[in-house]
C-alpha cells in the first residue's frame, strides 16, 4: 500500500516513530477539573492496540461504519489511528 509518503503507511511510520521513542513523553492533558494526564509513545500506542483489539473481538471489519461518543481529548486521540491498525479503513472527525 503506497500513499502519499511513499510505500509507508500511518500505521508503519507510528510503528517507526514508537520503536525510536517509545519511553519519551508524547502528550499531557489536562481536563476541566485540572487532572493531569501523561503519555509516552509506547503508553499511548499499547492503548491504541488494547482499543484496536476490542473492536476486533466485536467483529468489526473493513468497511464497517463505527460511531464514537468521546469527551475528551486523550480518549479521541488513541481512536485516530486505532481503525486502521486493527485493518480497518481511514477515520473521520466531526
Amino acid at each position: 500500500m503506497a500513499d502519499i509518503v511513499g510505500n509507508e503507511t500511518l500505521r508503519d511510520l507510528w510503528q517507526s516513530v514508537v520503536e525510536r521513542k517509545g519511553r519519551r513523553h508524547f502528550l499531557t492533558f489536562q481536563n476541566r477539573v485540572g487532572d493531569v494526564f501523561e503519555y509516552t509513545y509506547a503508553a499511548f500506542d499499547e492503548d491504541v492496540n488494547r482499543i484496536a483489539n476490542v473492536f476486533l473481538d466485536l467483529g468489526i471489519e473493513k468497511g464497517d461504519h463505527v460511531a464514537l461518543h468521546l469527551h475528551s481529548l486523550p480518549r479521541a486521540a488513541r481512536t485516530r489511528p486505532l481503525l486502521p491498525q486493527g485493518g480497518g479503513g481511514g477515520t473521520r472527525w466531526h
